[in-house]
């Protein structure tokens, strides 16, 4: 990535919709204002974004990245930040082998941080904090399995700051049944 443009060529958003197996570096550093969300899809699975490339640290604003109904798989997103000033932060359903490493997400309108009817999947080292409260705001936390989820490892979170789901949300309502043989979630050492 060699550009803070919210698209065009040498952006985040182009090299996130650029389709085959990638890995993001990051040339500069700064706010990046997503200018909405990124909106993905199977064909842009394979991705790894490693924020620590950026010389100084890089923070997205005004978006979001993910999708619904997309089967996005094979993920890795490490060492950003995003203030969403939008419905989600991040919003995956579903999703399978997603790794979220030392990532800081906050602002977001909905849910915070929204991963649902998943597998596979793991959020470590990082923090999901304050929640846009006000008129047009649910201001939630976390939803973590909405729908069923298997295979989960969340650990050494932080969580704050919301008028609800400031926890882990685990349940099975909105529609379908617990996995045959029940569900493999191993949630700890987190604060909420």
């Amino acid at each position: 990535m060699t550009n803070r443009n919210s698209s065009g060529p040498g952006s985040f958003r182009q090299a996130m919709l650029t389709t085959g197996p990638r890995i993001i570096v990051f040339r500069v550093s700064g706010v990046i204002d997503l200018g909405g969300p990124i909106q993905l899809t199977e064909a842009h699975s394979n991705v790894t974004v490693l924020g620590q490339s950026s010389p100084g640290g890089i923070t997205f604003i005004n978006g979001s990245i993910g999708n619904y109904q997309t089967n996005v798989h094979d993920v890795i997103i490490r060492f950003i930040r995003m203030r969403a000033q939008a419905e989600d932060t991040i919003a995956f359903n579903p999703v399978y082998n997603l790794v979220i490493d030392h990532s800081d997400f906050s602002g977001a309108a909905d849910e915070t941080f929204d991963i649902d009817a998943s597998h596979d999947y793991t959020v470590q080292w990082s923090t999901i904090l304050n929640s846009m409260s006000g008129a047009n705001s649910q201001n939630y936390g976390i939803l973590l399995a909405y729908r069923p989820t298997n295979n989960i490892s969340f650990h050494h979170n932080f969580s704050a700051h919301h008028f609800n789901r400031c926890g882990a949300n685990i349940h099975w309502a909105g529609g379908g049944s617990v996995p045959a043989g029940g569900a493999n979630l191993d949630i700890r050492n987190n604060i909420f």
